[in-house]
């Protein structure tokens, strides 16, 4: 059935909208209408502009509820009022920025010390002191690499007459790492050959102590470190979180009620008394008759909310909207009322009917579904020997109602075509009927005593 609607004006104290939302409002369905559209054409209205103070904390209370482990055996804590509940997100939110402050600095130390471990791997091999090397009074040392290719001219300079010595550290697909050495006098010209045969250096510092070998042992001793430090600061982070879980989804829940209250007043409209010292708000909107009543008396004690209800609004401005009430085994058939277009307020409801005729439809299904089961070659739970009068069963029980159902469609339309003097369809009786005197001669060629139990 359609319920029936009522327009209501609720209006009182602007700054008492926030408990008539969450008082009485939030245990009704509600449909609310822009204020300031619907009574345009009172005097002094003007609309809310404010900013929802609770959107930012509430979706603070969302981020620090992901961070909890799934338990559901956290139940939301709702005792704490309002502003303990505001305090407790800001001061979560003031730990938590300082623990992921410090975690963001030791992951930036990570990724340092993981950028001068990969510096320093391609050339692990090589015997050298890096911090020893580096502080040579005589002689100058050049970390880099070079392509394969002009690797073997350089090794044809450095046997002709080039005044230096290249130690190689390894080699991966396109270049071989390692290091020359040259005497200070010499290493302007050594450098020019270098830098003529595409010799790319690579900036290792004498700040490393020992082999490179020794030195990436020791950078992964304090990546190891930062890693733990690291998961130390997340183990706080959710331990924060798990220490405060209760409080913190009751304030998730309460804040999100908050907001959508506040919200309400994208809705409403707020209006000045004669002397401009009282500010008053109004909401307009539909309710269905029974909630009206339920609020009415609800409200009646309450000085500070003044309800006004329009029993002719609809003649005015337009039609209401539409709620439907049906029984619950049809409250799943609503779902295709909505989807092909709601009835408008005193017109029938065909949820029942629709529910009814749907599930006798989807039943004619089920003889399809029969032959289904019999196509799609699953094993039947039944002896070997009782296989073939199971089939010739269930194939005779198909024919008789599918046939049935296409029996009784053919006849109707045998009927309307009739009636309007072009019977066309008339072989459809004949299809429809034929398979009958085949079923009836087939009874006695069926044994059905494997579907009895002795006695």
């Amino acid at each position: 059935m359609i319920v029936k609607m009522r327009f209501l004006n609720i209006s009182g104290p602007r700054d008492d909208i926030d408990r008539v939302c969450e008082k009485y409002l939030s245990k009704y369905e509600m449909q609310i209408e822009n204020a300031v559209t619907e009574l345009k054409t009172t005097e002094n209205i003007m609309p809310f502009v404010e900013v929802n103070p609770y959107r930012e904390p509430l979706a603070k209370a969302e981020q620090f509820a992901q961070l909890l482990p799934e338990d559901r055996e956290i139940r939301a804590d709702l005792s704490g009022s309002k502003d303990d509940m505001l305090a407790l997100i800001r001061d979560l939110n003031h730990d938590y920025l300082g623990l992921m402050e410090d975690r963001e600095r030791l992951k930036l130390k990570k990724e340092e010390l993981l950028g001068k471990e990969n510096v320093l791997k391609p050339f692990s091999s090589l015997k050298v002191d890096v911090h020893k090397a580096l502080q040579y009074q005589y002689m100058q040392v050049r970390f880099g690499r070079i392509s394969i290719d002009y690797y073997r001219r350089l090794e044809k300079y450095l046997a002709d007459s080039l005044n230096a010595i290249f130690l190689e550290a390894g080699k991966d697909k396109g270049f071989v790492y390692g290091c020359y050495i040259a005497a200070n006098a010499d290493i302007a010209k050594v450098d020019n050959t270098f830098r003529a045969l595409h010799f790319e250096r690579i900036d290792v510092t004498d700040a490393y102590i020992g082999t490179p070998k020794e030195a990436c042992e020791k950078l992964d001793q304090d990546i190891e470190a930062v890693q733990k430090d690291i998961d130390a600061d997340e183990d706080k982070i959710t331990a924060l979180m798990k220490r405060n879980a209760a409080k913190l989804l009751g304030a998730r829940k309460r804040l999100q009620k908050l907001a959508d209250n506040f919200d309400i007043r994208k809705l409403a409209a707020r209006v000045t008394s004669e002397d401009e010292r009282d500010e008053f708000y109004i909401l307009c909107g539909w309710m269905s008759e029974k909630d009206v009543d339920a609020l009415l008396a609800e409200t009646q004690d309450d000085d500070k909310i003044s309800i006004m209800v329009e029993d002719e609004r609809d003649q005015y401005f337009g039609d209401p909207p539409t709620k439907l009430e049906n029984p619950k085994v049809f409250k799943p058939f609503e779902m295709f009322i909505k989807m092909y277009g709601l009835p408008k307020s005193g017109e029938m409801d065909p949820t029942i009917f629709v529910g009814i005729m749907y599930s006798f439809i989807f039943g004619a299904m089920f003889g399809d579904v029969g032959q289904g089961l019999l196509l799609s070659n699953r094993p039947v739970t039944i002896q070997a020997t009782d296989q073939l009068e199971y089939i010739w069963l269930l194939i005779y029980f198909y024919i008789t109602c599918d046939h049935l159902i296409n029996l009784a469609i053919y006849n109707l339309q045998l009927s309307f075509f009739f009636f309007r003097g072009r019977c066309t369809h008339r072989y459809t009786v004949i299809t429809g009927c034929f398979p009958f005197p085949i079923m009836i001669a087939s009874l006695p060629l069926i044994d059905f005593s494997p579907f009895f139990i002795d006695i």
